[in-house]
């Protein structure tokens, strides 16, 4: 009842969720569920995936169709390139050959978090084989998480957004994700925020990818590891 222009998240709302662990829904609108859109997002951690796996079985019930993303950030590392170049002298800059670095990360981390996007759409595309049918459309979307999953929100204009609590980087001692604090307070349609009860990392789709190392070590870094 006291909702004001501008606000975001009511104060009860926003001082419960976080005492709650188990699922809790973020009403915005009276939208129908029946025949509509649920979408998800996955970055490969066991809450992530148990979020995947209650929008599919809501999707099934409600007879709607399932929009899946993966996000990963290209910028952060240019912009810790670029204050790292701000402070280091030109002698310092040649000792740490910066361009080559920055080149060399720019190759390896694009790519490899590309690929790790990859990975957990095709985990997805596992476990959707047990709903066949719930229609399936995953995006790979590229950009800080929680404004390109707002993008693509406003493009496909959900009834439910679905998401994990936590997310891979969860520290201990926390009680909401980051992204996911971002997305209950900006997102404009209905959010069921998915809680920690019975989050088990057995639960993780298997892939092929999962048996084969992605990477061939050198002997030393062998030894290291």
């Amino acid at each position: 009842l006291g909702r004001q222009q501008y606000s975001q998240l009511g104060g009860v709302v926003a001082r419960s969720l976080r005492g709650i662990e188990k699922d809790v829904l973020i009403v915005r609108d009276d939208s129908t569920l029946a025949g509509g859109r649920f979408m998800v997002c996955v970055d490969g951690s066991s809450y992530a995936y148990k979020a995947l796996r209650n929008a599919l079985e809501l999707a099934q019930k409600f007879g709607g169709s399932l929009y899946v993303c993966s996000a990963f950030d290209v910028e952060y590392h240019h912009v810790v390139f670029g204050n790292i170049k701000d402070v280091l002298s030109v002698q310092a800059s040649k000792v740490f050959k910066f361009e080559e670095q920055e080149e060399l990360h720019n190759n390896i981390i694009d790519k490899g978090l590309l690929k790790l996007c990859q990975a957990n759409l095709k985990r997805a595309q596992v476990m959707a084989q047990e709903f066949p049918a719930v229609p399936l459309t995953t995006q790979i979307l590229v950009g800080k998480p929680f404004q390109v999953v707002m993008q693509w929100v406003e493009e496909v204009r959900p009834s439910l957004l679905v998401l994990a609590r936590h997310g891979a980087h969860r520290i201990d001692g926390t009680d909401l994700g980051s992204q996911a604090e971002n997305l209950v307070r900006l997102a404009p349609c209905n959010v069921l925020l998915i809680g920690t009860v019975g989050v088990r990392p057995e639960d993780i789709p298997w892939i092929e990818e999962d048996g084969v190392a992605s990477i061939p070590w050198a002997p030393e870094a062998e030894v290291r590891i």
